[in-house]
């Protein structure tokens, strides 16, 4: 199964976001290159726990056991235009940052998987998945994105 610590991922996927013009408009959504690259940041970021602003969980035993496993395994594809629900609050899905900021996140998750110590947060719809649960949803959230501009 892909996987964001997959041997080359991270550079190839680097340069195929970096590579979206700036004036790119989506296949979907109505996200720019500036707000895709902040909304990255945020999911890597809120992953690792290093959000102010905690996400509330909002999981249940349905998107533990049946939805997470088809998504994070690749086995559907994330829907277009998920909308954050209404009952998280306002909640940023974006942390202000470029593209060094965004390799900077990435390479750092990566490199905590090696920690024995390592504990990300749990997903706010799949709950605890663990370091190869956002490991692979990483990579199913980039995909998603990258699809999202062609690129």
């Amino acid at each position: 199964m892909a996987r964001l610590s997959d041997p080359g991922y991270l550079e190839t996927t680097l340069k195929r976001v970096e590579s979206i013009p700036d004036d790119k408009v989506p296949a979907w959504g109505t996200m720019r290159k500036d707000l895709l690259i902040e909304h990255l940041i945020w999911a890597v970021r809120a992953s690792m726990g290093q959000l102010e602003q905690k996400i509330p969980r909002m999981d249940n035993v349905i998107t533990r056991k049946l939805v997470a496993p088809l998504v994070m395994n690749g086995w559907v594809k994330t829907p277009k235009n998920v909308k954050f629900p209404s009952r998280a609050g306002q909640v940023s899905l974006r942390v202000p940052g470029g593209m060094e900021d965004l390799r900077a996140a990435l390479t750092e998750y990566v490199d905590s998987l090696g920690r024995p110590d390592f504990r990300p947060d749990p997903h706010p719809a799949f709950g605890d998945i663990g370091p190869d649960g956002w490991d692979k949803m990483h990579y199913q959230h980039l995909e998603h994105h990258i699809r999202q501009f062609e690129a």
